[in-house]
């Protein structure tokens, strides 16, 4: 049995007019009336409340540039001062896995009609490859796999080496240990 990824057509929660921004970032303004209308936001679904979090934010600050979430990401001017928003109900780390959430379900629209997947298990495989993430999201769901099987098969691929100064650094790391290895200590 091999799941079949459908088109699903996601319903806009907040029925927001099209404004225009600024080039740069949004305003103030924009970025406080972003933060109220997370606050009201209400949903018994995760998966739902996931992706209506993370529709709001892409659309709102990122202008619903999916490629400008991931060049940006979370370190983006107008990200952080959200995150920071007083009003804002939701951590950081909880905001920014809703903005990964959507951008998931953008790319394989059939998941949140995955009978065996929760939210749960799409956060498990967020920053892993494209490819890979499709892959483990197909199995999990045909064999129905626990969010901590899944976790346990994500991590296989996940990179123990994640920021380019670990990378710089490993080959440095390998050889003064072999230097000291030879002197003798």
């Amino acid at each position: 049995m091999s799941l079949q990824w459908t088109v699903a057509v996601l319903p806009d929660p907040c029925r927001l007019p099209p404004e225009v921004l600024p080039e740069d970032e949004p305003a103030d303004e924009v970025i406080a009336e972003v933060a109220e209308q997370l606050a009201r936001l209400r949903n018994d679904s995760a998966m739902n409340l996931a992706l209506d979090v993370g529709r709001l934010v892409v659309t709102r600050l990122f202008r619903g540039d999916l490629e400008r979430v991931r060049t940006r990401g979370r370190k983006d001017h107008s990200f952080r001062k959200l995150a920071s928003h007083p009003r804002l109900p939701f951590s950081p780390m909880r905001l920014w896995r809703a903005v990964g959430v959507y951008e998931l379900v953008t790319r394989m629209p059939g998941l949140p009609k995955a009978s065996n997947l929760s939210v749960s298990h799409l956060y498990v495989v967020l920053g892993l490859p494209h490819e890979t993430q499709e892959w483990l999201l197909r199995a999990a769901n045909e064999h129905a796999w626990s969010v901590v099987l899944l976790g346990q098969k994500a991590n296989k691929h996940r990179s123990r080496r994640t920021s380019p100064q670990a990378r710089a650094e490993a080959p440095v790391l390998r050889s003064l240990r072999e230097l000291e290895r030879l002197a003798g200590r």
